[in-house]
């Protein structure tokens, strides 16, 4: 497996991450052993949670099942969202996030957490007062490292210069949702990653079930699937430019003997922004065939194909970004610097 450093911190994360939002709703405790059993197996180190999912039971698990090897792991959670439940109201309030972790510390059985992400922005709250409560939360060892998550482009940036400022931690990380068929990221994220050496961590690089080939235009979406089930969902993904694009992943997937699946793992890790992806996984299986995108070698011919065939970047006329790109030559990989590696 290989290994990325995650903005400026000094954690090397697997580029394939787990998410476990399915740890306690899906799947119970033996099946979610089996899952981490194979993530160690095939060298995946980096886990994803959060306080909300499941109401505390994904992280609970996770306090379980890390037991005895808790080093061989790099957890990240986050602290903002709203419980299901209606125990937890949610916000960026300090005293609420100092409270959050300590009992995310409980549920995951650790004494500190890696990675402490923001799960939402809450413009109720100064940034200072919100940045303070993680500053103590770093002295106190209790979190290593801190990111945001569905942030926008100019918010990160406001964040981190705050940080700077006045010598707090600044974020290292921002998870948001990207992938071939989301693109909001390549407008501005993308590059203020760059700048601000920020890791970026995509979600639903799959689009929600619909790059992994097993819907079809014209066709019912299968029985149980995400699209037949939710409405919502299939109203946002059957798109004629979607279709087209799903079609063009196919055929390259057939072409390199691999899964669609695969290939859009493949293409975001294309992109060195990109630390690590959030791939979900019920069975060991689905853990094993995750991986094998890591090898799947994409050559720029394969990215031009993909690139005529896949929804166009939203926005872009802010700043006159395609003027950059003729003058700069942005397009050439060679002009792109490239995140820090483990030895």
């Amino acid at each position: 497996m290989k290994t990325r450093g995650l903005g400026r911190s000094d954690l090397d994360v697997s580029v394939l991450g787990l998410g476990t939002n399915n740890f306690g709703t899906r799947l119970d405790i033996n099946a979610a052993a089996a899952v981490i059993d194979e993530c160690q197996t095939q060298g995946i180190n980096f886990l994803d949670t959060a306080d909300v999912y499941a109401d505390g039971l994904s992280e609970k698990f996770l306090g379980q099942l890390l037991a005895g090897r808790r080093d061989n792991f790099i957890i990240a959670t986050k602290v903002g969202m709203p419980w299901e439940d209606g125990s937890r109201r949610g916000g960026l309030d300090p005293a609420y996030i100092g409270r959050g972790v300590r009992e995310s510390l409980h549920r995951l059985n650790t004494d500190h957490i890696d990675l402490l992400q923001l799960h939402l922005l809450d413009s109720r709250v100064p940034v200072d007062d919100v940045l303070g409560v993680l500053g103590q939360l770093v002295d106190a060892g209790l979190v290593r490292h801190i990111g945001c998550s569905n942030f926008m482009g100019w918010e990160l940036v406001e964040w981190i210069m705050a940080a700077l400022h006045v010598s707090l931690p600044p974020f290292v990380s921002i998870q948001t949702e990207y992938s071939m068929l989301t693109r909001d990221a390549e407008t501005e994220l993308l590059s203020a990653c760059d700048r601000w050496q920020v890791g970026l961590i995509p979600y639903r690089p799959l689009a929600q079930g619909f790059l992994t080939g097993k819907y079809t235009r014209g066709d019912a979406p299968p029985q149980g699937t995400r699209l037949a089930l939710q409405e919502t969902v299939r109203r946002k993904r059957e798109t004629a430019e979607n279709w087209t694009a799903v079609e063009a992943v196919v055929s390259l997937a057939e072409e390199k003997a691999c899964t669609p699946a695969q290939i859009a793992t493949a293409w975001l890790l294309t992109r060195p922004q990109v630390t690590t992806v959030i791939a979900g996984a019920s069975t060991p299986e689905q853990v094993r065939d995750n991986t094998k995108a890591v090898d799947v070698l994409l050559t720029p011919e394969d990215l031009d194909v993909l690139d005529k065939s896949l929804p166009t970047i939203p926005g872009g006329a802010v700043g006159a970004v395609e003027l950059r790109e003729q003058l700069r030559g942005d397009k050439d990989p060679s002009n792109r610097r490239e995140p820090r590696r483990s030895p």
